[in-house]
C-alpha cells in the first residue's frame, strides 16, 4: 500500500523548506499515536508566489498547480500563504474562495485541500519566540542586547514580520537561510500562549489533512457553501 502524500504550497523560497518541517512537526505533536501507524509523507513545499499571483481573473495559476499536484499523486494540498498580501480583504473569505475554485477541480472528492493565511507572515509565528530563537543555532544570530518581544497581538503587529526580525539580528534575517533553523527550533507552547489563531488553523488544517487522507473521506476547507 503506497504511503498518502501531502504537498505543501508556499509563496518564496524560505516558506518552502520551513512549512514542511512544521507540518512534520505538527503531526508528530498532534496525532504521534495515529501517524506511527499510518505515515504520510509530506514534500517540500512549491513555490507558488503570493495570493494575487494564484487568484488572476481566470485563476488559472492555481488551476495549475492544483492539476500538477494531482498528477504526481497527491492525496493532500496545503497552500499556506502570508496575509500581508491581501491589502484588506477578509481571509477567511479568501481562503474560502481558494477552496471552491480546488473544490471544482475535484478537491473534496479525488483529494483534499486546506488553505491556510499566515497572519501576517509566518515569521510572526516566529517572533513568539524570538528570545529563544534569537540566541540562533550555534550561537549564529545571538544579540548581545535583550530581546523586547512585542505585547501587542502578534497576527496585526508588527506588520513587517521579516523587518523585526532583521532589525533584531545583528547581521540581518534572510528567510532562505533561516526559516528553515526557526522551523525546526520554535516552541510550538510559545506560538499557542500568544494565542496566534492563524497558526492554530495551521495545526487543525494539517492534522484534517491527515485524517481525511487516512480515512479515505477528503475534505476542503474552509468549507465553502
Amino acid at each position: 500500500m503506497s504511503i498518502p502524500m501531502i504537498f505543501p504550497f508556499a509563496e518564496g523560497q524560505g516558506d518552502a523548506a520551513a512549512i514542511q518541517i512544521l507540518a512534520q512537526r505538527v503531526l508528530k505533536d498532534n496525532e504521534p499515536e495515529k501517524l506511527a501507524t499510518n505515515p504520510v509523507h509530506i514534500q517540500e513545499a512549491w513555490r507558488v508566489g503570493h495570493v494575487q499571483n494564484l487568484l488572476t481573473t481566470d485563476a488559472s495559476k492555481w488551476i495549475r498547480f492544483l492539476k500538477a499536484a494531482t498528477r504526481k499523486r497527491a492525496s493532500a494540498v496545503l497552500l499556506v500563504l502570508d496575509g500581508d498580501r491581501l491589502g484588506g480583504q477578509c481571509p477567511v473569505d479568501t481562503a474560502r474562495k481558494l477552496a471552491y475554485i480546488a473544490k471544482q477541480q475535484g478537491a473534496g472528492v479525488k483529494f483534499s485541500v486546506a488553505v491556510v493565511f499566515a497572519m501576517q507572515e509566518v515569521e510572526s509565528w516566529f517572533i513568539a519566540d524570538a528570545v529563544a530563537l534569537l540566541g540562533g543555532p550555534a550561537g549564529r544570530t545571538k544579540k548581545s542586547s535583550p530581546i523586547v518581544l512585542p505585547e501587542c497581538d502578534l497576527e496585526k503587529s508588527p506588520r513587517d514580520a521579516k523587518r523585526w526580525l532583521s532589525e533584531n539580528m545583528p547581521n540581518g534575517y534572510m528567510p532562505t537561510i533561516h526559516q528553515v533553523d526557526f522551523a525546526r527550533l520554535v516552541d510550538f507552547q510559545r506560538i499557542r500562549a500568544r494565542n496566534l489563531r492563524s497558526f492554530q488553523r495551521f495545526e487543525q488544517a494539517v492534522v484534517q489533512l491527515f485524517n481525511a487522507v487516512h480515512s479515505g473521506s477528503h475534505i476542503a476547507t474552509p468549507e465553502t457553501s
